[in-house]
């Protein structure tokens, strides 16, 4: 879910359609995260096994379960309200709310050019190598401005392992401090390029 959605988001959207599927997928894969988080609270809830009831306890565990409430669907998360709920699971809902606000940034174009695709693929590699060179899980906004012609971007990337088991990097490029698709950048540098060599 999370995986197709992030592929639609880099690919750009060719129509309002497709970019409804990247919200659904995005939202299908919170709800698999608040279900298990869910799961969680039921298992730690207080009384569990009890075999008699009073007020006191169904209301102890009523707070209980309204302390720890968490939306049912990802555009009604908010972090201050939500991240101490949710967590060891906050960085996954976090990463899916960082993906819905790219996936409504996106606008509705043609396919990018397999040139663009080539170009987004070479960056993305460089990070894993940078990520695997220097034996880390996480990285923290890296300047990678030189891949970019000298444009202030930076990049957030770990790794993550999906619903179905597979572990790979996820990546967040910032361009002058906000979160912007690769494809996005990577037409914005090459605009830049053509400028200084007097070809736009």
């Amino acid at each position: 879910m999370t995986a197709e959605a992030e592929e639609m988001i880099e690919a750009g959207f060719a129509s309002k359609a497709a970019q409804k599927r990247a919200l659904e997928n995005l939202n299908r894969a919170y709800g698999y995260i608040h279900d298990l988080h869910h799961d969680g609270l039921c298992k730690n809830a207080p009384h569990n096994g009890a075999e008699q009831w009073t007020q006191e306890m169904h209301q102890e565990r009523g707070e209980f379960f309204a302390a720890n409430e968490t939306p049912f669907d990802l555009h009604q998360v908010r972090e201050k309200k939500h991240a101490a709920i949710f967590g060891d699971f906050w960085q996954q809902v976090s990463d899916l709310m960082n993906l819905r606000d790219l996936a409504k940034a996106t606008p509705i174009n043609a396919p990018v050019k397999d040139e663009a695709k080539a170009k987004e693929e070479e960056i993305r590699a460089s990070v894993v190598m940078t990520l695997e060179e220097r034996k880390e899980r996480f990285l923290h906004n890296l300047d990678v401005a030189r891949m970019f012609n000298g444009l202030p971007v930076t990049v957030t990337a770990h790794y993550v392992t999906n619903e179905y088991g597979t572990t790979f990097v996820r990546h967040f490029f910032y361009f002058n401090g906000k979160l912007t698709r690769l494809a996005e950048i990577i037409a914005i540098a090459g605009i830049l390029k053509d400028e200084r060599e007097g070809k736009a």
